[in-house]
């Protein structure tokens, strides 16, 4: 448990360091071709991290014991990463018009890597903020409706 305490503090550091990047990358100059270098060096250690933790837990209390649900989001939002990363180099090369719209579509998928910020109790107070969000924003669709 220690170890996985170690981990998750590391993943969440990381996953934080890569939402100011992406900030960054957005504002600054876009363009750049360092950060796609940067963005893979971030997919490469969310793709470690997923592995050691599927071995540390193994394979059935990865998808089926304590916090699976989270493990799933991990494994998708890291399956997005490198479908993204895919895209951009198949797309890089051929300059396609409707690539390019896709490889974009693809990179929101960047921000779902917040999303794991949720889990962590040192952002129990955002996860509450945010649920708060979305109730209000519900009561305010019928209220509207």
């Amino acid at each position: 448990e220690k170890q996985m305490f170690w981990l998750d503090m590391v993943v969440s550091m990381t996953v934080v360091a890569n939402a100011v990047v992406l900030g960054v990358a957005i504002d600054v100059e876009s363009e750049w071709p360092g950060w796609d270098w940067i963005e893979r060096a971030f997919l490469l250690v969310f793709v470690c991290e997923s592995i050691v933790k599927l071995r540390m837990k193994g394979l059935r209390p990865f998808f089926c014991g304590s916090g699976w649900q989270w493990n799933i989001l991990d494994i998708l939002i890291v399956m997005m990463g490198i479908i993204d990363a895919v895209l951009s180099v198949i797309f890089q090369s051929s300059h396609s018009g409707s690539g390019f719209v896709l490889v974009r579509l693809a990179r929101l998928g960047r921000l779902a890597r917040l999303i794991r910020l949720l889990r962590f109790r040192i952002f129990r107070e955002l996860k509450m903020m945010v649920k708060g969000l979305f109730i209000g924003l519900r009561v305010l669709f019928w209220a509207i409706v």
